[in-house]
């Protein structure tokens, strides 16, 4: 019971970190000085599919590829995702305070 939730959890994680990743705009990455968009978004992607055992077929060193895309989502969301929210916004939209 407990690892079920656990790997819920896990396959929560790289769902958020995919669905961040692809509406973010492509000039975020830029300005964040790290990879493409959509190497982001296919590498977690891909992680989701190992990770998440949506894949036919097992591999050697299967659970050390998983461990590897799982410590790459948190490094997504623990690095790189703030760096992608600190991003200037352009246009018209409101600039600090509250509601």
């Amino acid at each position: 019971m407990i690892g079920a939730l656990f790997n819920l959890f896990i396959m929560a994680l790289f769902l958020w970190a995919v669905i961040d990743a692809a509406t973010r705009q492509q000039a975020a990455f830029d300005w964040a000085g790290t990879m493409s968009k959509w190497k982001w978004v296919a590498v977690l992607l891909l992680g989701l599919l190992v990770r998440g055992g949506l894949l036919p077929f097992r591999f050697p060193g299967y659970f050390f590829i998983s461990l590897g895309f799982f410590i790459l989502v948190v490094y997504y969301l623990g690095s790189i995702k703030p760096k992608l929210d600190e991003v200037p916004r352009r246009g018209g939209g409101r600039t600090g305070g509250s509601w």
